[in-house]
């Protein structure tokens, strides 16, 4: 189960695409704007963001802009949502780029394999054979406890 941060101003694009992820397994973080996007990724750590494009108080281009400023948000996939057509360049930082209205078929199999790809690329870089450490004090005798 991955969590991902949904991120539009539009109440009815941020339910449906909640159910939608959630349907999928996913753990569902909102936000209604790129700021409050910005202090939920900084305390949850989320796996993928779905960012609407135009939002008041901060867009989903400053969003990916002060995403990439951070190294702990390197290799979170962002998708860029926009009723507008697709840049001929995508923002640094955005990976995959979803017309309104959404399709969530799609948009569900564009993320689940980012998020896949992710999360063995992640699980393949830690050590598999973890050794158990041994205390370094001996135990005391339970009469010490009482």
């Amino acid at each position: 189960m991955a969590t991902v941060l949904l991120v539009d101003d539009e109440f009815e694009h941020l339910w449906a695409l909640q159910i939608a992820m959630e349907a999928a397994g996913h753990r569902v973080l909102t936000a209604e704007n790129g700021e409050r996007a910005l202090l939920a990724a900084t305390r949850h750590l989320p796996d993928l963001i779905v960012t609407d494009w135009e939002m008041p108080v901060m867009d989903g281009l400053e969003l990916c802009s002060r995403l990439t400023c951070y190294p702990s948000f390197a290799h979170i996939g962002i998708a860029m949502l926009s009723a507008q057509m697709k840049p001929a360049v995508l923002p640094p930082g955005c990976h995959a780029f979803f017309q309104k209205p959404v399709n969530t078929t799609e948009l569900l199999r564009v993320t689940s394999s980012f998020l896949t790809r992710r999360l063995s690329a992640i699980s393949a870089s830690r050590p598999v054979d973890v050794a158990i450490s041994r205390p370094h004090w001996p135990a005391l005798a339970a009469k010490w406890w009482a």
